[in-house]
């Protein structure tokens, strides 16, 4: 079992959506940081499958899944610097829910793979 709540990011991220997934039972022991497939052109954080978000919440991962700017609207470097700017609020542990810095990871389908390997190269 797992719980979901959906979030707004703060305004300087734009306060677009997000979803977070925690397991029911327990306070998470980690963070995976979920960008969605879609060529950059479509795609939503609730594209992620029952089966992901039950494994994972099941193991002690929260998912933070989140929205990014979508082209041909914004072009590679905005949602790269979206990407990489939503990365750096949630590792900073400055959560509405939460000042407890946790482990995390990246965690991306297709398109927001891509964004998450581009991320992982500057540092992030």
């Amino acid at each position: 079992m797992y719980r979901t709540e959906q979030w707004r990011l703060p305004p300087q991220l734009g306060e677009r959506p997000l979803t977070r997934y925690t397991p029911a039972e327990a306070a998470p022991c980690a963070r995976l940081l979920y960008f969605h497939g879609g060529g950059l052109l479509y795609g939503s954080r609730e594209d992620l499958p029952e089966g992901h978000i039950r494994l994972f919440t099941d193991a002690g991962y929260e998912i933070l899944a989140f929205d990014y700017p979508l082209a041909p609207a914004a072009g590679l470097d905005e949602i790269l610097g979206f990407v990489r700017s939503a990365v750096s609020w949630a590792a900073a542990g400055q959560l509405p829910w939460s000042d407890q810095p946790l482990p995390y990871a990246l965690w991306g389908r297709s398109a927001g793979a891509y964004l998450c390997l581009l991320t992982a190269a500057y540092g992030e």
